[in-house]
């Protein structure tokens, strides 16, 4: 517990783990996310060393693209999510001229298109493999050797671990309470069979009604939640890295002020989110790192397999067999 302004103790709305060895990450992983029981998501980020308060989600993390650039532009959280629906609007009648076999069948088929080429959306990508979100943190980092990279000056390496079982039932009462307040019974009907069907129409109605809602300022602080979802007809990328869409309810705050209200909303007395910190203290140790999940087949060229992760993967081949044996190199 961390103690308030007037020595009140605020609840830890998270668990922290600092780990500097591949072994001692591997147990871990073993011990908490492997339970048939309770699943889990993660995400890898490059985060600010110095904010360890864990009766808040750090400032820095979990930032959208979306918020991101409102951020940045100064645009006002009255006009977001007006400003949000025209962006989608111009992305869905203009992408078809360059992805012509691309479906765009909702908005939430091209928010996840939107999502898949890097464009401006409100969501976060997360994974349902540990080893995958380590990956993409990994990757990115930069140790901070002789002050060389002043971008990195005083970041850390992070996997966030959410849980996913605790999630799914809360969006699972939002769904039932969203069917339930349609005054139209044959409305009411209708979404029912579409929650049924499966094919991600059901989906699209909740968070058009979240971008609508919050448009018309129908919503509150107190209701914000994080909703996951995924198009029916997944792209290859997202198949490949078994990624998951994660939806906050309002973009006029951040991701992570989402995630933090839902947390201290709903959490109750239990654990919902974990915070492992991968220590490096010198580069060999990222090196192996690195070279464990190239023997997992987890590298830019797998995740990505096209010609620019191709192009990208040859970075972290630099420290990984047969590169690395003097065998090789001596041809």
């Amino acid at each position: 517990m961390r103690k308030g302004s007037k020595g009140k103790q605020n609840k830890e709305l998270y668990k922290t783990k600092n780990i500097n060895e591949w072994n001692k990450l591997y147990n871990f992983y073993l011990k908490h996310f492997t339970d048939d029981n309770r699943e889990w998501v993660f995400r890898g980020e490059i985060l600010d060393s110095d904010d360890n308060d864990n009766s808040h989600i750090p400032e820095k993390a979990f930032k959208s693209r979306l918020h991101e650039d409102f951020e940045y532009f100064k645009i006002c959280t009255n006009k977001r999510p007006n400003i949000e629906k025209k962006l989608i609007r111009e992305f869905r009648r203009n992408a078809p001229i360059h992805a012509h076999n691309q479906r765009q069948e909702n908005w939430l088929d091209c928010l996840a298109l939107m999502q898949h080429y890097e464009g401006s959306t409100r969501m976060l990508d997360w994974t349902y493999s540990f080893f995958v979100a380590l990956y993409f943190a990994l990757n990115r980092f930069k140790i901070n050797k002789d002050n060389r990279d002043d971008s990195q000056k005083g970041k850390s390496c992070v996997i966030w671990a959410l849980d996913n079982e605790w999630l799914g039932d809360i969006n699972k009462k939002y769904e039932d309470e969203f069917i339930k307040k349609e005054e139209d019974s044959d409305n009411k009907n209708s979404l029912q069979k579409l929650k049924e069907d499966g094919r991600g129409w059901f989906e699209n109605y909740i968070i058009h009604d979240f971008i609508e809602k919050e448009d018309k300022n129908q919503v509150s602080k107190e209701n914000a939640i994080i909703y996951a979802v995924n198009p029916y007809y997944l792209h290859q990328r997202l198949s490949i890295q078994r990624g998951v869409l994660l939806f906050p309810s309002k973009i006029s705050i951040s991701w992570g002020k989402n995630l933090e209200l839902m947390l201290k909303n709903k959490g109750g007395q239990k654990n919902h989110l974990w915070k492992i910190e991968i220590l490096f203290d010198n580069i060999e140790i990222q090196k192996q790192f690195l070279q464990r999940l190239y023997d997992m087949n987890i590298s830019q060229a797998s995740l990505f397999p096209d010609l620019d992760g191709l192009a990208k993967s040859l970075r972290t081949r630099l420290v990984t067999p047969p590169f690395t044996l003097n065998s090789f190199l001596d041809k």
